[in-house]
């Protein structure tokens, strides 16, 4: 907040509205005045996936009542299983699942988030059959998996590989077609033979489709200069976060 404050030569205030996995803070947005001065700071999880879980119910529609400003992050979503498990890759865990029908159950952070979505397009294209368990949140799902309460957990990355390297659990792949740079050492479900799977989280800024162009524009500039400042992009890489800038035209696209 404080860079983009600096920038844009006014207050900036972070301001959390939690609730309905973000859908209260996107609803809060269609109303805001159409001046710029309310950003949405959301994930695709909310701005896609839910748009269309929950399109019956939203008092808003992302691509009438939002305007994308610019993508700012990107990670992936992996997938792992207890540490103590003798299963070590892809190959091993479809053939786990198989011979365990009664075990065979994925967990994730949140029922209707992009990791509970993931573990349903995984399934799929690896012809598992496997019982979702949701988590309230990614730190319960650790610890049952750590425990070897459920046998694979679904999350970001972000959130798995600081238990990965501590030994408590194991991440099998990345779940995208090649290995994730900041994380080399971790094999992509591409390379284990499993095609046409790629789950990618990203974090982008949105403003009411109200708010003029020109605010959009100012708004989108700070925000480039902002993540291309060194000292962040090595602050969110230690984090597993990889800076992916993209202006709005751009972002309109992803």
């Amino acid at each position: 907040a404080e860079p983009l404050q600096r920038l844009l030569k006014t207050t900036v205030i972070v301001e959390n509205r939690p609730g309905a996995g973000g859908r209260i803070g996107a609803a809060y947005l269609k109303a805001a005045p159409n001046d710029g001065s309310v950003i949405l700071v959301a994930p695709n999880a909310l701005t896609t996936l839910q748009s269309l879980i929950y399109a019956d119910s939203l008092t808003y529609r992302v691509s009438e009542d939002f305007t994308p400003v610019s993508r700012l992050i990107s990670y992936p979503f992996t997938i792992a299983v207890p540490g103590s498990s003798a299963v070590k890759t892809m190959a091993d865990l479809k053939t786990w699942m198989k011979d365990h029908p009664s075990e065979a159950t994925y967990g994730s952070s949140g029922a209707g988030g992009f990791s509970h979505f993931s573990g349903l397009v995984l399934g799929k294209a690896m012809g598992i059959s496997w019982v979702h368990a949701a988590y309230k949140g990614g730190a319960p799902l650790i610890n049952d998996l750590a425990g070897g309460h459920v046998a694979a957990g679904i999350d970001t990355i972000v959130d798995q590989i600081p238990h990965h390297r501590g030994g408590r659990i194991r991440i099998l792949a990345t779940l995208t077609s090649t290995r994730y740079a900041l994380a080399s050492d971790i094999p992509s479900l591409g390379e284990q033979g499993v095609k046409g799977v790629n789950l990618e989280g990203w974090t982008g800024l949105y403003v009411s489709s109200k708010v003029p162009s020109s605010i959009v524009d100012q708004i989108e500039r700070a925000a480039g200069k902002v993540m291309a400042d060194p000292a962040l992009v090595e602050k969110l890489n230690s984090q597993m976060i990889q800076a992916a800038y993209q202006s709005s035209s751009a972002f309109r696209k992803t």
